[in-house]
């Protein structure tokens, strides 16, 4: 096994209250005992699986890491023992949930488009007035106060600029 104290000592102050209060009770231990009644050929070997377990608990090792041991130890059927010691460690902290169907994106990708085409536009920037096609109505004061008069009317046809010649 690697040198993983250090590694424990950091992983088990990081843990959760839950997983802490497992690894100082006696829960790991009689797992292990209800192991070792079905193979007294292992018994010898109780501290190292009840260390194996810990380290899995606080995900110090990953489950090849625990078969590669397993195997280094003598345990004859790594596999299945490993995968007991998974499920325990799951239903341990909790995530003993049925897995969810897989995410389907393309439905998962029409159902927010049509949630967002429902919803109505916000304009928020001066460049989406000018994307909205609106009826902008033009006039001037003169016209809505209806001060327009001939006299104005003729001084505007007959205003020139400097620049028309």
């Amino acid at each position: 096994m690697k040198n993983i104290f250090s590694e424990f000592v950091e992983a088990y102050k990081q843990a959760s209250q839950e997983t802490k209060q497992i690894i100082d009770s006696d829960k790991i231990a009689i797992f292990i005992d209800e192991i070792l009644k079905d193979n007294q050929d292992y018994s010898k070997h109780k501290s190292k699986l009840i260390s194996l377990v810990t380290y899995r608990l606080l995900e110090i090792i990953d489950q090849n890491y625990l078969i590669d041991n397993l195997k280094e130890i003598g345990i004859t059927e790594p596999e299945s023992l490993s995968s007991k010691i998974e499920s325990f460690v799951q239903e341990a902290l909790g995530n003993n949930k049925k897995p969810e169907e897989p995410i389907n994106i393309d439905t998962e990708i029409k159902e927010t488009e049509a949630v967002l085409n429902s919803m109505n536009h916000i304009r928020t920037m001066s460049g989406d007035s000018q994307i909205a096609r609106e009826t902008v109505h033009v006039s001037s004061q003169f016209d809505l106060f209806g001060l327009r008069s001939k006299k104005t009317e003729e001084k505007d046809n007959s205003v020139k600029w400097e620049t028309d010649k």
